[in-house]
């Protein structure tokens, strides 16, 4: 039998020197670095949100003052302010010099020597309660026309989807085209009632025979003089002098700077969680932190002020509320930002 002789021969794999092989360098996985990062990241400010939504109720609000308003109990003409915006008053100091329009001699330091003046004086008086009136009137108007223009934008868009009839938005356009037709004619009648007024003026101006001494031409018994009814700063006149004031109008405002005090606007929703009395949390917008109380709730809604209304969305009618400092240093703290907007925020539970 023939013998067969296999050569043996070392196997090429045993050859491999184990030793010098070098496990290959593993690369990080920066996507999945990242992709981690942005889940807690989302995760976080997630959980953030939901607790302050579920933990506590926010609105929106700003520092006020408690402006006096100043107006005289009757018609009359102005004849000097003895102060001046941004000058601190006390009890009992005069603001301004008057004289009742329903006085016999009213000659606002002017002394003709004509039977017009009386004329004139009321002629004066119906003309810028009128011109008051209409300006009043503009301003409602112009508002409503900044809404319409809202509506009529938002109108149009949905239009172009499809979500409403074209009739909608043409009956919307028609309202606006005929409310700025109004606008404009208010605006045209107290242009001449504007130039009627200043033609009407010029007959009270002075002549050189005319004296304009206030101790010669008007009896001292007549002038009267407003005095402060309490103490602060005067903020803002809305008169000038020889100017006639209506008593419908006013003249200017003071404010006290010990009622200083924060109106916000809570959502309706939020109505059992708030109550007279309860602590809030202020943030200011520096960041500066505060605490504050109920002082005063509001029976009825109020329309959101423009600064906090979302643009292209409805008017929202929202609680209002006044916050009061629970302390002195405080209330200190808050007059800084005067009429600034801040945050306010309470605890649900």
């Amino acid at each position: 039998m023939k013998n067969i002789y296999f050569k043996k021969s070392d196997s090429i794999l045993r050859k491999i020197n184990e030793e010098k092989k070098k496990e290959k360098y593993k690369p990080i996985n920066w996507d999945r670095i990242i992709y981690f990062c942005l889940l807690i990241i989302i995760l976080f400010f997630s959980a953030k949100f939901l607790f302050f939504k579920l933990y506590y109720v926010k609105a929106d609000g700003h520092v006020l003052y408690k402006n006096i308003n100043i107006q005289n109990l009757k018609d009359c003409r102005i004849l000097n302010f003895s102060v001046e915006e941004g000058d601190s008053v006390k009890k009992g100091d005069t603001l301004f010099l008057y004289l009742n329009q329903d006085e016999s001699n009213i000659s606002v330091g002017i002394s003709s020597g004509t039977k017009n003046q009386a004329w004139i004086d009321r002629e004066i008086i119906d003309l810028e309660k009128n011109i008051y009136l209409n300006a009043n009137e503009i301003k409602q108007l112009k508002q409503l026309e900044i809404s319409y223009g809202t509506d009529l934008n938002k109108a149009r868009e949905e239009v172009m989807l499809d979500a409403l009839p074209k009739s909608t938005y043409l009956s919307i356009e028609n309202k606006l085209t005929q409310l700025q037709s109004d606008l404009q004619l208010l605006k045209n009648k107290n242009a001449i009632l504007y130039g009627t007024l200043n033609k009407v003026k010029t007959q009270m101006m002075p002549s050189p025979n005319i004296s304009v001494d206030f101790g010669q031409s008007v009896d001292q018994s007549n002038i009267n003089a407003f005095l402060s009814p309490m103490d602060g700063t005067v903020t803002q006149l809305f008169k000038e002098n020889l100017e006639v004031a209506l008593k419908s109008e006013i003249i200017m405002y003071i404010h006290q700077h010990e009622n200083v005090f924060i109106k916000a606007f809570f959502e309706q929703e939020d109505l059992n969680h708030l109550k007279e009395q309860d602590m809030v949390e202020i943030v200011f917008p520096d960041g500066t932190e505060s605490t504050g109380k109920i002082g005063k709730f509001y029976f009825s809604t109020y329309k959101l002020p423009e600064e906090f209304q979302k643009k292209y969305e409805p008017t929202t009618r929202s609680l209002s509320v006044d916050i009061i400092p629970i302390n002195k240093n405080e209330l200190l703290k808050w007059r800084t930002y005067y009429k600034m907007g801040v945050i306010i925020k309470k605890k649900r539970y």
